[in-house]
């Protein structure tokens, strides 16, 4: 204790607003602490409520309901799957319709959808609609290859032909 006052050294600034700072962090901090557990306590009430409620629907009669379910399930989820694998012959002929020569008349014809053929047998009236008949069908993108097999004249001057396709597997599909 001298005989000469001194100052008291200040506190900078920067350490005051330091204290205020960490104060409100550690208020949040423990409200924060306070509300989590409050949360946590209301999710696991409604989780003790959902089981309750599980449990109560677990009878003998709704047991026998879910097998039932899952059996019937099993069979659409296959019947679906040979669904999506059956072919559709209905494309071919929709293709075929489509490009038909107007001269040229189908008189028979065979689809192997199993090996992706088709046989065409018919009758034209002149080798020229023959010929354009078979340009068309090889235009197609759905038909990988064209071959005329059998090619004839009947006794009404009739041009005679049978045409075997190729088919792409997608047209069918």
């Amino acid at each position: 204790l001298g005989i000469i006052p001194r100052q008291q050294a200040k506190t900078p600034a920067w350490i005051k607003s330091f204290l205020i700072i960490s104060l409100i962090v550690l208020v949040g901090v423990i409200f924060g602490f306070f509300a989590l557990n409050w949360v946590q306590g209301s999710i696991r009430q409604k989780i003790k409520q959902t089981q309750n409620q599980v449990v109560a629907l677990a009878t003998p009669q709704n047991k026998t309901l879910e097998k039932t379910v899952k059996v019937t399930q099993r069979q659409i989820s296959s019947f679906s799957g040979l669904l999506k694998n059956h072919p559709h012959p209905s494309a071919f002929f929709d293709l075929v319709k489509a490009n038909i020569h107007p001269d040229v008349v189908l008189t028979e014809f065979s689809l192997a959808t199993n090996k992706n053929t088709a046989v065409l047998k018919g009758r034209a009236k002149n080798f020229q609609a023959v010929g354009e008949q078979i340009l068309v069908l090889k235009k197609q993108s759905k038909i990988q290859a064209v071959t005329l097999s059998d090619l004839s004249l009947d006794k009404n001057h009739q041009i005679n032909f049978t045409l075997a396709l190729t088919l792409d597997p997608q047209l069918l599909k």
